[in-house]
């Protein structure tokens, strides 16, 4: 009986972008707009439409505020997700041209869950100490 599992070559497999891959899309999206994505990946050897549409909105779009987040956006980052949840189109409504849902999960998830161990660690610290009086 044949082992069935994941393929070992995918025809779509992860590798960085080029700049001429970037240029070629940039291209397709002024010529026929950001959406029929899976067609659209037709032009690429090695790329599917979630992987354009992933490149677009996140890297390539030209609304796409690039600059240094700031702290203060971060915390108002961690705030709403917080109050919200993950309800990233709410959220938009506070930024101009970020890409909030990406910045949530490459850094201010992972400073959050850090310092929140930290406080645990912290106060359980204290409070063994504390009890050793």
């Amino acid at each position: 009986m044949p082992f069935i599992g994941l393929p070992t070559h995918s025809k779509h497999t992860k590798r960085k972008w080029d700049v001429g891959e970037d240029d070629q899309l940039i291209e397709l999206v002024q010529a026929s707009g950001a959406c029929k994505w899976k067609q659209l990946a037709t032009n690429f050897m090695h790329r599917s439409g979630k992987q354009c549409r992933e490149r677009w909105y996140n890297q390539l779009n030209p609304a796409i505020n690039h600059t240094k987040w700031t702290h203060t956006e971060d915390l108002l980052i961690a705030s709403l997700q917080k109050e919200l949840g993950n309800k990233w189109t709410a959220m938009a409504h506070y930024f101009t041209g970020r890409a909030i849902k990406n910045r949530w999960y490459t850094y201010v998830k992972v400073a959050v869950m850090h310092l929140t161990e930290l406080a645990v660690l912290t106060y359980s610290g204290e409070a063994s100490y504390r009890g050793t009086s």
